[in-house]
């Protein structure tokens, strides 16, 4: 049994459609209620807005004030969001509301992402969903094969090592329990200036 200690629980919810400060509110609280009942738990690490946040800004108060109560309760250790552009962060960051650790949007090698320094701008982590690409290109690039041999490493290695370097951490997801603990095996080796610039100038 793996200790709890060594495990980070995230809860995510799915509401995006929700209507208004009020309902969203409401809607998103009892969610959050679900997501403990079914999980056992009485504190997550975590507490995701997965796939994006309503479109108006009242709607997106009432969704984050749910979160932030929970937070407040103890419930949660850490609240983020997901797929957020700037406007609908400002939001959030125009009330007395905890401010999110994260948002989480896609970045990988030959994917740039502008959000990625606009979270930086607005004090605000980032965490990658396709860290290897929007279909997976990372793994199948000859040039990061190359770069991956050179090390003795896996082309997945090499570009979860180039996403840690913008100062992004990243979610990976493995069928295999040897890949899974391979693909964050990245501290022990560092690519070089050059090696850097040519995944920096990538574009699938």
């Amino acid at each position: 049994v793996v200790p709890r200690d060594q495990i980070f629980v995230i809860g995510t919810t799915y509401d995006k459609d929700c209507s208004g400060y009020s309902d969203c509110y409401a809607e998103t609280a009892a969610l959050l209620k679900s997501n403990l009942e079914l999980l056992g738990m009485t504190q997550v690490d975590m507490w995701m807005q997965d796939e994006g946040l309503p479109a108006d800004c009242a709607s997106i108060r009432g969704y984050w004030r749910a979160f932030d109560e929970s937070y407040k309760r103890g419930e949660a250790r850490s609240i983020a969001i997901s797929n957020a552009a700037r406007s609908q962060i400002e939001c959030i960051l125009a009330t007395n509301m905890t401010v999110p650790a994260l948002n989480q949007v896609s970045f990988s090698v030959g994917y740039p992402n502008p959000m990625i320094g606009v979270n930086r701008e607005l004090g605000l982590g980032t965490d990658s969903f396709h860290g290897l690409g929007l279909h997976h290109e990372v793994l199948h690039d000859p040039e990061i094969a190359a770069i991956a041999a050179k090390y003795n490493k896996t082309a997945a290695q090499v570009g979860f090592y180039w996403v840690l370097q913008q100062n992004v951490t990243f979610q990976t997801v493995s069928g295999s329990l040897e890949n899974f603990e391979t693909d964050v095996e990245l501290f022990d080796f560092e690519l070089d200036e050059a090696e850097m610039e040519l995944l920096d100038k990538k574009r699938y």
